[in-house]
């Protein structure tokens, strides 16, 4: 079934998706991921004290419970389903995920200490190390989601023979949970070509705001006006069935 509907969404004479390859995926992980849990804890050292000293001082005392605790790291980012989830769908899920593998690493690296060394890092530097970890291990996932998009994107253009296709320019009748769904599919597929523009909703509470970082610009009663404003080439209805007859009228 989830095949089906996936050839639904490709549109007629669309290459073949480009996808990096999983063990290519896991590996830059698992690289960046050490590197951030490394950096992590030397920014923690250089926000919380002045100089290397220390850095060079704690670090080297603890080399076994810190690798212990990146080792941790990476064993707990895969439980997590860090290393398996496709850039392209990183969300909400994923940060989840992130902020609870570093909290737990951090965790981790407590016990780690007092185990092998019989002290721990001062109070405030385990803090920094665990927002620090937390925010540099999230940030490489939205780099290489980035990343990810521009390399679809080049892929598709090579297979289109190096010449950019126009993008049609999208307009999306409903900013409900309809609507903001297919705009995330949407973005998933780059290679659809469109260029969405933003929102057009009756319900007045919505004007003005944002869903996906796309502004709800109007009414239907005002869908002719954005229509040559902003120079669409497509609509797509995201609406109840009953609505969907009202806008066609």
């Amino acid at each position: 079934m989830g095949t089906e509907r996936q050839k639904q969404l490709q549109p007629a004479g669309a290459p073949a998706r480009f996808h990096w390859p999983p063990s290519w995926q896991s590996v830059v992980l698992v690289f960046t991921d050490v590197a951030s849990l490394l950096a992590a804890v030397a920014l923690a050292f250089a926000l919380r004290f002045d100089g290397t000293s220390e850095l060079l001082a704690q670090v080297t005392g603890r080399a076994v419970s810190t690798g212990l605790c990146v080792v941790t790291c990476v064993i707990l980012f895969a439980s997590l389903g860090l290393y398996t989830c496709a850039w392209r769908f990183a969300s909400l899920d994923i940060l989840f995920a992130v902020v609870k593998g570093t909290l737990l690493g951090t965790g981790a690296l407590l016990i780690y200490q007092y185990m092998i060394d019989g002290s721990t890092f001062p109070r405030s530097v385990l803090i920094l190390v665990w927002l620090l970890s937390m925010v540099l291990v999230g940030a490489a996932r939205v780099c290489l989601r980035l990343v990810n998009t521009q390399v679809l994107l080049s892929h598709h253009r090579r297979r289109a023979g190096g010449v950019p296709r126009k993008r049609t320019r999208l307009l999306v009748v409903g900013a409900g949970e309809l609507g903001a769904e297919l705009v995330k599919r949407l973005r998933q597929h780059p290679e659809f070509g469109y260029e969405i523009c933003g929102f057009i909703d009756d319900d007045l509470a919505t004007h003005g705001t944002h869903v996906y970082g796309l502004r709800v610009l109007g009414s239907t009663l005002q869908l002719r006006f954005w229509l040559d404003e902003l120079d669409i080439d497509e609509v797509i209805i995201a609406l109840p069935e009953a609505t969907h007859t009202e806008v066609l009228d």
